[in-house]
């Protein structure tokens, strides 16, 4: 597993799997997916712009099955938040673990100490994760979301 820019051929494998799995679609709740390549780089680019947000795809035997993203850096705290998700047929313990350790080590790279996420309390597979590697959670118990941070240096 590796990670790689989400465009192109990256870019075509990730609109399949954000406008055909229903259980990833239901879990991510971001509304109607991009349909074209142009219409999901696009929408990519903006946000790296709007708040400098690394975006990248998650792939395995070149293909992406996933998407993995470091955002709304802060510079006084010297830190990120990091998200991902991967296709469900492609969710197992195994891929969970490798895409965040790689995120993590891109967190790393960016000099960061700390990275932060926010998931719903049905996401297990990602707060066990971010559990396993130290996270500290804090639910918002208003709408069923979590919130993880970890130190990282």
């Amino acid at each position: 597993m590796v990670l790689k820019e989400a465009k192109g051929k990256y870019a075509e494998d990730l609109i399949v799997i954000l406008n055909t799995d229903k259980t990833l679609i239901e879990s991510i709740r971001s509304g109607r997916a991009p349909r074209s390549v142009v219409e999901f780089e696009e929408y990519y680019d903006t946000m790296s712009k709007r708040n400098g947000a690394k975006v990248y795809a998650i792939v395995q035997d070149d293909h992406a099955i996933g998407l993995g993203m470091l955002a709304y850096r802060d510079y006084v705290g010297n830190s990120a938040r990091l998200s991902f998700w991967i296709g469900t047929n492609y969710m197992n313990p195994k891929s969970v673990d490798e895409a965040f350790n790689l995120l993590m080590d891109e967190a790393i790279q960016m000099g960061l100490d700390a990275i932060s996420g926010v998931m719903t309390d049905q996401d297990t597979w990602l707060i066990d994760v971010w559990s396993r590697y130290g996270g500290r959670r804090r639910d918002i118990i208003a709408d069923g979301r979590v919130s993880m941070m970890l130190d990282i240096r």
